[in-house]
């Protein structure tokens, strides 16, 4: 059922209205026909209310002024915004040579003493970061960065794989 706010008048389609449409009622009917601002005041709000009816009820609200007719339909979906893949990715690979480049240096000597020691380094570090980095995956811009860190610490734990067996 559609509601529909009569300006000068009251609510329909609404089984238990909330204070608020309570409210704009007792003012509506106060108002009645007389033009001027306390007319213009009703009718703003009236709009609100519709606009806020619509979102929370899903459905098409009127407001009826005379022979005006004014419908708010329901927000749709929040539309995407389109993935930046161009400067993206480009970022995301620096990361990855960044965080690379840097644990390998942290690394690569403990590594020739010993490997597992080198895991239990890479660990540490790698703990005390990544908190950091999964809350900044769902950031518009930091979750680049935060793929980068993601792929470049699976790079380095590769290499100390592969240098560990050979």
């Amino acid at each position: 059922m559609t509601v529909r706010l009569h300006v000068g008048g009251g609510v329909d389609g609404v089984a238990v209205p909330d204070q608020e449409l309570v409210d704009w009622e007792t003012e509506s009917r106060a108002v009645g026909d007389i033009e001027g601002e306390g007319r213009a005041r009703v009718v703003a709000r009236a709009r609100q209310l519709a606009r806020a009816l619509a979102a929370q009820r899903g459905e098409t609200v009127l407001v009826l002024d005379g022979a005006d007719v004014d419908a708010f339909d329901p927000p749709g979906p929040v539309p995407a915004e389109p993935t930046p893949w161009v400067t993206g990715v480009p970022l995301a690979g620096f990361t990855a040579l960044l965080v690379v480049v840097a644990l390998l240096a942290l690394t690569a000597g403990v590594a020739q003493l010993n490997a597992l020691l080198a895991v239990v380094v890479l660990l540490v570090v790698v703990g005390g970061l990544a908190p950091s980095a999964w809350l900044a995956r769902e950031r518009p811009v930091w979750r680049w960065v935060s793929l980068g860190f993601a792929v470049g610490v699976v790079l380095v734990g590769i290499w100390l794989v592969l240098s560990a067996i050979a």
